[in-house]
């Protein structure tokens, strides 16, 4: 299977979204993508040359999504902590582990 030039038997998963279709493939070793990651969202979205390109761009653009949520909700209320963490079978969070600095 193909997608713009991304074979799939060339590359592996190294990252996915919980939340829609999206899916970074990394280039398997001794194949014409090695290294390379490719964003895809059914179609190829964007490719990087390596990790560190990709890694580096999506911090990028989750501080551009924490300036619009800004920008739009105003700043996190106090005594809200910074992440919480529930997932079902997730194991449990202590106040005292919880980042609320960021």
């Amino acid at each position: 299977m193909a997608a713009d030039g991304v074979i799939a038997a060339d590359h592996f998963p190294v990252a996915a979204s919980l939340e829609s279709i999206d899916v970074a493939l990394m280039g398997k070793p001794d194949t014409p993508a090695e290294g390379t990651v490719s964003w895809v969202r059914g179609e190829v979205i964007e490719r990087y040359d390596d990790f560190l390109d990709y890694y580096l761009t999506m911090m990028e653009l989750n501080k551009l999504d924490i300036a619009r949520l800004r920008r739009d909700f105003g700043p996190k209320p106090e005594g809200i902590p910074h992440a919480i963490i529930d997932r079902p079978g997730s194991p449990p969070v202590f106040e005292d582990a919880r980042r609320d600095d960021l």
